[in-house]
């Protein structure tokens, strides 16, 4: 009973509900824009501009996913570990 009261007055409990509220949101944008990138440049493919979409929506979600990848890259696998 005492682990599960614990984890109320636990400030890292709070900072990873919070980090997962802004992942979520974050991810759904990234898919999205890799979604709608795709599908606009495979239909305008045929006049050629939509190539470019095709390869601009690559590279923004490469962009864009590089930072948090980053960051997580510079995290020891032991200590990611040890507040699961």
């Amino acid at each position: 009973m005492k682990r599960f009261v614990h984890i109320l007055i636990e400030p890292r409990a709070y900072l990873t509900a919070l980090y997962l509220l802004i992942a979520f949101p974050l991810g759904l944008t990234y898919f999205a824009l890799l979604v709608t990138g795709a599908v606009t440049g495979a239909v305008l493919s045929a006049v050629l501009v939509g190539i470019l979409i095709l390869v601009g929506a690559y590279l923004a979600t490469l962009v864009t996913t590089y930072l948090p990848a980053r960051s997580a890259s510079r995290v020891a696998p032991a200590e990611a570990l040890r507040y699961e």
